[in-house]
């Protein structure tokens, strides 16, 4: 089996493909993306001078994972503030300051590479597991598409009967 990468022109990933057996043919570059043959499939590593090292996301894509991370939060906490919620006027307002603290995120020193992320009022971590894949933005997907050779072309076979 070999395997391709490929990779935008600042040499990051997008996109790992195996194929075939060790005599398959490389798949063609596409839409703005190199073909470049590697040892074994990898994602989130960037090509510098011929060696795959790990990617770092820009400041740019932290942000927006952050950013994203934090409006899924408020999204799931809109129910605490409407008017027939059932909780106490004091459940109310600690959820309201949570809102607020979420939306201030953006404002704290170090954002986004450094995030103090708030607890809910009854205790939770909002702290989301992983915020960016190393890649950033969306890669192209490619599906892996197996090199097979052609069939022999068979002869065709006489006519039935002698021709007019």
């Amino acid at each position: 089996m070999r395997h391709f990468a490929y990779c935008r022109a600042d040499g990051v990933i997008q996109q790992t493909v195996s194929v075939g057996d060790e005599s398959a043919v490389a798949p063609p570059d596409i839409a703005g993306l190199t073909c470049v043959e590697i040892d074994r499939p990898a994602t989130g590593y960037v090509l510098q001078a011929g060696v795959f090292v790990p990617s770092t996301p820009s400041d740019a894509d932290l942000a927006a994972a952050a950013r994203a991370a934090r409006d899924r939060l408020l999204d799931v906490t809109d129910r605490t503030q409407v008017a027939d919620t059932a909780l106490a006027a004091q459940q109310v307002i600690a959820w309201r300051q949570l809102r607020t603290a979420l939306r201030n995120l953006p404002q704290q020193p170090g954002f986004p590479r450094s995030i103090t992320w708030p607890t809910t009022p009854d205790g939770a971590d909002t702290t989301p597991p992983a915020l960016v894949a190393p890649l950033g933005p969306a890669p192209v997907v490619i599906p892996p598409q197996p090199v097979v050779a052609p069939p022999p072309i068979q002869p065709l076979p006489p006519p039935p009967g002698p021709l007019p």
